[in-house]
Formats: C-alpha cells, structure tokens, sequence
C-alpha cells in the first residue's frame, strides 16, 4: 500500500527483534522523484537504541520491516520559486536534504541559505555532499557551524542565537524558514 510522499516527510518503521516489536519514526532523506520507486532513510545508531543499532548493524537481506505511510507537515509547498532559509542540526538535516533534492529534480529556484549545526565536521550527516552543492548551484549556500570546535573554551558562542542568525542571513526575515533538529536547537 506505499505511496510516494512529499520531500521532509517521515515514515514510521518496526521491527521485530529478540521476539518483541519496535517501531521508531525516520525522516525520509531522499527526493519522492527517484526513478527506482525507492526511498531511503538515514539512521545513525543512539545509545541504548535497539531498532536503530539491529538496522545499522544487523538487518539481513530478506528480514521482514513494517512501513508506515509517508506523514507529517514539514514539506515545502507545492509553490514554485521561493526564498528559503533551512536551519538544521545534527540529523535534522535528512528532511532538508530530501527538500533539496526534490527542488533540484524538480527544477526548482534554489534561493536557499542553509546554516546547518554539527558537533564537529565530521559529524556533519552529508557534509561533504552539501559543500559540494554550492558549486553546481550557485543560488544554494551551505554554511555549517561546528559547535564543539576542538580548544575552544567557550563553545556556547557557536551555538544558535539572534546576533548568529543576523550574521550569517542578514535577510532572514524575507525568507521562509525551515527548522529541524534537536530539542536544544
């Protein structure tokens, strides 16, 4: 019963393991205009997680996964060209990636700024492929903040604030703004 969803929606996956059932919610990180009728989801293994570690870990071809309907309102509007202002943090950047794809499938005017939180830059989900974008579609800029920069005592000021967001958007206030991350955020 799966129908295409719209990009930054989530699903709803459950497994069964040891005997027992679990289910947790995963945005989906790719466009709905993929040709292979595919879509993927990006887990990253918590700490006393067991669906997230049995998927990363130990999922085996042919394992049976239940999958929700794709759900949720954090989409972009079927609107053509807009100004857009993604902010994300750590995984919150799977839904924006699967909108930037989308926009870019779809040909869409990528008049975006996107400020994207990450501990380190290597923690930074699809870091490399979002500073290759900039390159190829000079409208979309990607700026990463790293909020545990390595010596650095006061880390609080690469943290989300007012005076950071005016600096790094200074026309924020123009644009539609999409945000995703952690509760800190």
């Amino acid at each position: 019963a799966w129908r295409g969803g719209r990009a930054g929606q989530h699903v709803r996956i459950g497994l069964s393991i040891d005997g027992r059932q679990y289910h947790r919610t995963y945005s989906i990180s790719s466009p709905p205009e993929r040709e292979d009728g595919c879509f993927t989801i990006t887990v990253k293994i918590l700490e006393g997680g067991r669906l997230s570690r049995h998927l990363v870990r130990n999922l085996k071809v042919g394992e049976y996964v239940s999958v929700g309907l794709p759900q949720g309102n954090f989409h972009l509007p079927d609107a053509g060209a807009m100004k857009l202002l993604f902010i994300s943090a750590g995984s919150g950047v799977t839904p924006v990636r699967s909108m930037l794809h989308s926009m870019i499938a779809l040909e869409r005017h990528l008049d975006t700024v996107h400020i994207h939180y990450a501990p380190h830059e290597y923690d930074a989900i699809f870091g490399k492929e979002l500073q290759e974008l900039p390159k190829r579609f000079a409208e979309y800029a990607y700026l990463p903040v790293y909020t545990r920069r390595l010596g650095n005592a006061s880390r609080k000021k690469f943290h989300f604030s007012s005076a950071q967001l005016t600096k790094l958007c200074p026309d924020w206030r123009e644009r539609e703004v999409y945000a995703c991350g952690p509760q800190e955020l």
